[in-house]
């Protein structure tokens, strides 16, 4: 048995809704997953690819017609350019395209550079790859990276070679915009060895008037790009996922990739085609849902005083626990679920800067909503 799995543990939000799960009734606000179908015009799409015999094994760095669509998007989007040839690589889903990159980019020992808080996959991957995981604390921030931590912490953590950027962000969907992002990559500049793995995947789900801005505008030649289908188009079970980058990058990924997983699914792959070309409208319908969702719920949240941190990107609300409730995030959560049968995730699965907080998925009804926040109040109402 490989001993690092000690040290590895199973994804915590899966493990604390597999407990809100025996309690057989409850209302869960936890999994970040679109709860609407995939669009039709996708779903036929894949139904017509397998009608036509496209159940073979796909090419290992993923269907051609795939990858040029993935290029096509990207360019028409972002006004990046990626040849589809050599510079992208199909993941089965984000996940895995993290992990396939990590482990190219990295040896053991290496550092790792991660804002609080932070989507608790990049740990348990850097962890399984043998690498120093170092978080750069945003509790004074409001939970923002800033250049200036940036460059502190950088300075301070000589073997960094890689940062990990995710936004909009799960947890706090928090995003950044362009000044941001080419102040983040006038100091990554000054360290030559460092790398911007760019992990995209609310990229559609933007509630600015300002739109999304792909950090490798700024930095191309040091940046590789994750992106997805899961949250823009409602295809989280398709599992796909796509890797850009300078072709010296994606060469060495396809590498630890063809391992892994040899290739993604093919007739899902063609879906995937449908949905980029000619799915914008049902990613803004999607998006459209949630910004109504997250009205009501910023809404609930003023009506009883509860603070949060502003989410200008994906489906999660950051809620602070307040103040005079003096146990753990997970105590909080735990005594709602049993209480008022509604779960939430505790903010402290996402690094030291939440552990004061919880997550919300606005993945489910207006209504539910409500009374999920009306369910917090209550419990916060009779507890203290």
């Amino acid at each position: 048995m490989n001993p690092i799995l000690k040290y590895v543990s199973a994804s915590p939000i899966r493990e604390i809704t597999d407990w809100f799960d025996t309690f057989g009734d409850i209302t869960l606000l936890t999994i970040g997953e679109p709860d609407m179908d995939t669009p039709r015009h996708i779903v036929d799409a894949s139904i017509r690819a397998l009608e036509n015999g496209e159940t073979h094994y796909s090419n290992s760095r993923g269907d051609s017609e795939f990858r040029r669509a993935c290029s096509d998007y990207i360019r028409r989007t972002q006004g990046l350019n990626y040849d589809y040839k050599n510079e992208v690589l199909i993941s089965i889903g984000v996940t895995e395209g993290l992990a396939a990159t990590l482990m190219t980019l990295t040896q053991k020992n290496d550092a790792v550079i991660v804002p609080e808080p932070y989507y608790p996959a990049y740990e348990t991957i850097s962890t399984f790859a043998n690498l120093q995981f170092v978080t750069i604390n945003t509790e004074k921030t409001n939970l923002r990276l800033t250049p200036e931590a940036l460059n502190e912490t950088l300075k301070n953590t000589p073997n960094a070679k890689v940062l990990i950027l995710n936004y909009p962000s799960n947890p706090t969907g928090v995003s950044y915009n362009a000044s941001d992002l080419e102040a983040f990559s006038e100091i990554i500049k000054n360290y030559p060895d460092l790398v911007v793995i760019s992990d995209e995947i609310y990229s559609t789900i933007n509630y600015t008037d300002e739109p999304h801005t792909s950090f490798a505008k700024f930095l191309p030649e040091r940046t590789v790009l994750l992106n997805g289908l899961s949250k823009s188009f409602a295809m989280t079970g398709w599992r796909l996922g796509y890797i850009m980058a300078p072709q010296m990058y994606i060469d060495q990924i396809f590498k630890v990739h063809q391992l892994l997983v040899n290739n993604a699914t093919r007739f899902a792959e063609l879906g995937g085609v449908e949905a980029l070309d000619n799915g914008d409208e049902s990613a803004e319908a999607i998006k459209n849902v949630f910004n109504r969702r997250r009205t009501v719920l910023l809404a609930e949240c003023q009506k009883y005083g509860f603070e949060y941190v502003e989410p200008n990107g994906a489906f999660y609300l950051f809620l602070k626990i307040p103040d005079n409730f003096k146990q753990a995030s997970v105590d909080f959560c735990k005594g709602i679920a049993d209480r008022y049968k509604f779960g939430f995730v505790p903010g402290e699965y996402f690094g030291k800067s939440g552990e004061r907080y919880i997550r919300i998925s606005y993945a489910i009804d207006e209504e539910t909503l409500k009374q999920a926040i009306r369910s917090i109040h209550d419990f916060v109402d009779n507890m203290l």
